[in-house]
């Protein structure tokens, strides 16, 4: 037989239906939120807290711990977010990215230039290098703004 062509058969010889594909589709998407979200992100969230305590005592950073764990913490809320987004139409996936990019330049990168130009202060206050910061910034902020213009021209 060639590749692609007829219908996929299991290993007792019959062909696989769709309320096969359906009750695998269920186990994993229960699997993945009653599991991974519910119990597991949580766990590692707790793991990556008590690593930036230990990094922290031992004189390293903890900020790539830190930031580990709030990710982690954030997952159900992304999860919930991104099924918000989902229309369930032919056109979900374009919905989806449409949305992404929307929350993206609407609430990400204006907080991101926010946090830059803070950044740039601390940085120039210790006399270290605070243009590429001051830069980001701008590039953030010029992103959304470009976005937000060609939004209105559009509608």
């Amino acid at each position: 037989m060639v590749c692609g062509a007829g219908n996929l058969s299991s290993p007792q010889g019959g062909n696989i239906s769709s309320a096969w594909v359906g009750g695998v589709e269920s186990s994993f998407t229960n699997f993945v939120s009653n599991i991974v979200v519910a119990r597991l992100a949580p766990i590692l969230a707790a793991f990556c807290v008590l690593k930036a305590a230990l990094d922290a005592a031992e004189g390293h950073s903890p900020l790539g711990s830190v930031i580990a764990g709030i990710f982690l913490l954030s997952v159900s809320g992304l999860v919930q977010l991104m099924q918000s987004w989902n229309s369930g139409s032919e056109f979900a996936t374009t919905d989806m990215l449409s949305s992404a990019w929307n929350f993206l330049t609407g609430t990400i990168l204006p907080e991101a230039a926010g946090l830059a130009v803070v950044g740039a202060i601390f940085n120039y206050a210790r006399h270290r290098p605070f243009m590429p910061l001051v830069g980001a910034g701008l590039a953030f902020v010029s992103v959304s703004a470009i976005w937000r213009l060609c939004e209105a021209m559009v509608g």
